[in-house]
């Protein structure tokens, strides 16, 4: 426990909703083709061998799919709510380490050879601070693999109850990572092929009965319309594998590698 001061606060992600996020991830459209665009990245860009810390894991959905794929990574994670580490705990069980820390105070200097953060650092207000402590972390040459959600115009209630400081350009994005000493490799939108259903989804609202937002609404979908979603962004993937970069999309995902510049100053 580096940080127990921020263990329960809510202003981040709410952990009451760890449970029911755990069952919908599993064969949900969205998570399945973010793990499947991540575990092409890793292949592409990560030694098979080396440690791996995910920084904000959540209930360990992509770390699962991350220790299944690469045998020879060592995994550690991370998170600002511990609550998080029991659904991790079962779905990998050969994680070695588990840190409940800030993500603006990591206590590690070049220990890493990879790090991950899927869809955390717009939990971020200082997201440049984290993204300099990830750097501080990373071994010279280390890999920063994020995943962010994309284009203001697609803010929404969603956003504010999912505890969203911001969604990125590529322009934003890019600037961030360069100021902290980082260089891209790959960016690419993806969730870009159901970009206009995005939109309409998004202008409608999704409140419960009494009246609240259900920032989980969106992933409870029938078994029809979740083979049908998946099958598009299956396309998509091919697309991207093959090198199409999309300008937009719901998301955008990252390659960044530590350079040395910043050091030399």
């Amino acid at each position: 426990m580096f940080a127990p001061h921020i263990s329960g606060a809510t202003e981040s992600y709410d952990p009451a909703w760890y449970k029911e996020l755990a069952s919908l991830e599993e064969g949900n459209f969205w998570f399945v083709a973010r793990n499947r665009l991540i575990r092409w990245l890793f292949q592409k860009n990560v030694s098979p061998e080396g440690k791996y810390l995910e920084v904000g894991c959540g209930t360990g959905f992509v770390l699962k799919m991350i220790s299944k794929s690469f045998s020879g990574l060592e995994i550690l994670a991370t998170e600002a709510q511990p609550e998080s580490f029991e659904f991790v705990r079962e779905r990998v069980p050969n994680c070695s380490a588990f840190y409940q820390m800030d993500a603006c105070q990591i206590p590690f200097r070049e220990e890493f050879d990879v790090i991950g953060a899927f869809d955390v650092i717009e939990h971020i207000e200082d997201d440049v601070g984290a993204i300099e402590q990830i750097r501080l972390a990373l071994k010279p040459g280390g890999f920063f693999i994020l995943s962010v959600p994309q284009h203001m115009f697609l803010w929404s209630e969603f956003d504010e109850v999912g505890c969203h400081f911001r969604r990125y350009s590529a322009d934003e994005l890019k600037r961030k990572l360069s100021v902290a000493g980082f260089e891209l490799r790959i960016s690419t939108s993806f969730n870009s092929l159901l970009l206009p259903l995005m939109l309409l989804s998004r202008s409608i609202s999704k409140k419960n009965q009494s009246g609240e937002v259900d920032v989980l609404a969106e992933l409870r979908l029938s078994k029809f319309v979740n083979r049908l979603l998946s099958a598009i962004l299956w396309v998509e993937f091919q697309m991207i594998r093959f090198g199409i970069r999309f300008p937009a999309g719901g998301s955008r995902m990252v390659v960044a590698q530590k350079t040395e510049d910043k050091d030399k100053h």
